[in-house]
């Protein structure tokens, strides 16, 4: 318990969290998993704790009805996790979402303009020996977080493991199942004063194009709270990271500034990112938006059944019985006499 006694404070619990996750994929990735070498790391974790987190750790282990399975790696990381949940949640109540008054600028009192970068443009995710820059989109909305198959061939990261997902769309629809390869990245901010371990799941394309701020009136309010995108000199177009809702609740600071036009700056751990819809009154930006969307359909195709929406139920429900029943056959052993 040298760590613990050592005086590690409170307030670097959740650093201390990200880096075991960390350590604790590459461990399984080395195939060093918890069940094998959990009664081994379970020790060493808990000499790192600082002491109101151990002694927290300790009260609730006693307070198990089965003593036995209360010590295990993985009770002790779901603590930890919802003890970093906890203070976030207390943090962001303490700071609320108000917009910070700005003083007048006096001569004796003049600060240096901070450089923001903004979690929508570009993030660096390194994996072992890969380092690569990235477009990052955050959409809270997605239940899972995804990278690209290109920026995984680039970074030349090993699968941990392969899922299979139906995906719910919107309306109700589901998909056909599809395999996805799961990766432990290290996600950070360009200044790489904040890193953080993700599990995410493989995706051939994330998204289609996003254009970058141009108007003149949003970069100029955007200037104003000295809040700089990052992604307008860079040459990478693709979005390369989707961070979803499994991911972006413990990135947010809880720091939002409104804007005239519209929009919400969102300020997190990797920097602020710009949502919202923009006040406009030209048509022109709904038309091309539609041109966008019918550009490459014929007209026949438009009509398509399966356009408007209109599906057979029982070819649906026989997919998900198909899907079911393979699970069922490739999970199920037959052990000997």
């Amino acid at each position: 318990m040298k760590n613990a006694v050592s005086g590690r404070t409170k307030t670097d619990l959740s650093t201390l969290y990200d880096e075991l996750e960390g350590k604790l994929r590459s461990l399984e990735s080395l195939g060093r998993t918890q069940e094998k070498y959990g009664d081994f790391l379970t020790p060493l974790v808990e000499s790192c704790l600082p002491e109101e987190i151990l002694m927290a750790w300790e009260r609730k282990r006693n307070t198990e009805t089965d003593a036995k399975g209360s010590r295990t790696l993985e009770h002790l990381m779901t603590f930890l996790r919802l003890e970093v949940q906890g203070e976030e949640m207390v943090q962001l109540a303490k700071s609320g979402f108000g917009t910070p008054i700005r003083k007048k600028d006096s001569p004796t009192e003049r600060v240096k303009p901070t450089e923001l970068m903004t979690a929508s443009a570009l993030a660096s995710s390194i994996k072992s020996s890969g380092k690569r820059k990235v477009r990052v989109l955050i959409d809270t909305a997605c239940e899972n977080s995804y990278i690209s198959e290109s920026v995984t061939s680039i970074l030349k990261a090993t699968p941990l493991r392969e899922e299979t997902i139906i995906h719910s769309l919107f309306g109700g629809n589901e998909t056909k199942p599809k395999h996805h390869s799961v990766y432990s990245i290290e996600v950070s901010d360009l200044k790489h004063s904040y890193a953080c371990c993700f599990e995410v799941l493989s995706e051939k394309k994330i998204c289609g194009f996003i254009s970058k701020i141009e108007d003149k009136r949003i970069l100029n309010e955007l200037k104003n709270k000295e809040i700089i995108l990052s992604d307008l000199n860079c040459k990478e177009t693709e979005i390369g990271f989707l961070i979803g809702a499994d991911n972006i609740g413990k990135l947010l600071t809880g720091n939002l500034i409104e804007f005239d036009s519209g929009l919400t700056a969102i300020e997190t751990k990797l920097g602020w990112t710009v949502i919202g819809k923009v006040c406009s009154n030209d048509k022109n930006v709904m038309l091309t938006t539609s041109s966008l969307h019918v550009r490459n359909v014929s007209v026949k195709e438009l009509w398509e059944l399966d356009v408007l929406g209109i599906t057979d139920p029982l070819l649906n429900e026989n997919t998900k019985e198909n899907f079911e029943l393979t699970d069922f056959k490739n999970k199920m052993k037959i052990l000997p006499d």
